[in-house]
Formats: C-alpha cells, structure tokens, sequence
C-alpha cells in the first residue's frame, strides 16, 4: 500500500501541495490526472524519495518512509519499477539488454534466469520477436512497450507510471492502456499512473484522483465522477465547454465511449 497523509510540499515560492491525501492499496490501480503542472509528477517524485515533502506522512507497504535517509529509501525502491514518460531506453543496446540491464546491475540472477524474465516480459508485452533488435529500429509505441517489458523483468510490486501514453497515436495509446489493464486483472502489483490523458485514465482506472491546485478536489469511483458537479474537475473532463453550464450535468466525454476489449494473446 502506498499512503499519503497530510502532505505538504513548498517548491521556490509555490505551495506544490496542500495538505495532499491519497492511498494505493497492493494490488490496485490509481490513476492520478490533472492539467500540466498540476503537480502529478512530483507525487512520483515523492513516490520515489526524490524530494521529501515539508509536513504530512508517506507510506509505502508497512513503512513510514518520510524521515528515510538515502540508504534506507533503496531497500524501498528495490520493490518499485518507473516507466518514463520517453520510454528512457538505452540507444546502444539491444532491447533484450535493455529489458533486463537492472537485472544484470544488481546481480541477483544468473543469466538464464535473465533471459528467462526477459523472454516473458517482452512475450507479456507481444514483442518476443524484438530481443536482437536496437531502439532504432522500433516505433514510438514499441518502445513504450519495451519500457514496460523492463518494469516487469524487475518483479515489482509496485509500478509508476509518467504519462504512459504522451506522444502515442491512439492506436498505440490504446495498447499501452489494455497492458496496464491486463496487469490490474492479474493482480500482485500495484499500479500507479499519472497522465492528463482522459482516455487512458477511463480505460484502467478503478479509482480516480484529481489534483488542481495543489490539493485532491476529486477521489472516487467512475459513478461518483458522473455526478460531480466541481467547476475545477468539470474543466478537466470537458475542458472546451462552458464549465458554468455543465454544473449538474457530470458525464465528460471520458467516459462516453465503449469500454474496449483486451486483445488476444496471454502474458
């Protein structure tokens, strides 16, 4: 479980967060959203020991890491993966050395075992044919794709995720989203993702958290986000209507379309 309480971060002269409160609980997926700049990022950031917040507890699994020092927080992150938002793949090597370079860095596993995680990660992702193949080579989505592939090499029980689907034709957005699905219904790892993408967030979320402002103005079920009436949450969801005019009305367009199936395949 990952659980922020009363989090308060002041970054230059800003108020970055105002009292933030937010829970992950293991095996779910939460979906952070909210405009640029909202601070969704520095929540990962937070996530991650990155920065320490100015007042407020963090926990992560039964551990109050506010006050941990650097040596501390890596025996936390030896149990966290991060997709970045441009993939962040190394140009010089193969995808299968990217896929399972941490592997390889930290030592824990022969090389069989190595390739074996690699193998299945990329098979879990459909790109089993790509070991050999460069960055170069791959599409936008590809690589997105073999970012999650190392995530999953790794055996986390926690992923996060910036902005998954940044830059990614829908077709690829589309894919991307119905792999974290898949990783939701199988359970064991908890997933976190932020994005202003409302597709995306439509697709995987269970639970929606909204951020503006520096504080929560929404956490609820996709039931709860139809009957909201705030002007700030409005302005997400419908962000080209008179949010003045919506007030009552709380069906955005993000939750219009058809749910969409999982393609065909097994991890």
């Amino acid at each position: 479980m990952i659980e922020f309480s009363d989090v308060w971060l002041r970054m230059g002269n800003h108020d970055t967060f105002k009292g933030i409160n937010l829970r992950v609980w293991p095996g779910g997926t939460r979906v952070i959203l909210g405009l640029s700049g909202s601070g969704k990022s520095t929540i990962l950031k937070l996530m991650l020991g990155l920065i320490k917040p100015d007042r407020g507890t963090i926990r992560i699994g039964d551990r109050t890491v506010t006050s941990m020092d650097e040596q501390e927080w890596q025996t936390v992150r030896h149990d966290m993966s991060m997709v970045f938002q441009g993939s962040a793949l190394f140009d010089s090597l193969t995808v299968g050395e990217n896929v399972g370079y941490r592997l390889r860095e930290e030592g824990v596993h022969q090389e069989a075992a190595i390739e074996q995680r690699v193998s299945r990660s990329l098979c879990f992702v459909g790109l089993e044919d790509t070991v050999d193949m460069m960055p170069s080579d791959l599409s936008g989505g590809m690589k997105k794709r073999v970012a999650i592939a190392r995530a999953l090499a790794w055996g986390p029980k926690i992923i996060l995720y910036d902005e998954p689907t940044g830059g990614l034709d829908p077709a690829n957005s589309l894919m991307v989203s119905e792999l974290i699905l898949r990783l939701h219904k199988q359970g064991g790892v908890s997933q976190v993702v932020v994005t202003h993408d409302l597709d995306i967030a439509r697709r995987v979320a269970v639970r929606f958290a909204i951020i503006n402002d520096g504080t929560i103005v929404f956490d609820g079920k996709e039931e709860e986000l139809r009957r909201s009436t705030d002007p700030s949450v409005l302005a997400l969801l419908k962000p080209d209507a008179d949010v003045a005019g919506l007030q009552g009305e709380g069906n955005g367009r993000i939750l219009q379309e058809p749910t969409p199936t999982i393609p065909g395949g097994q991890a």
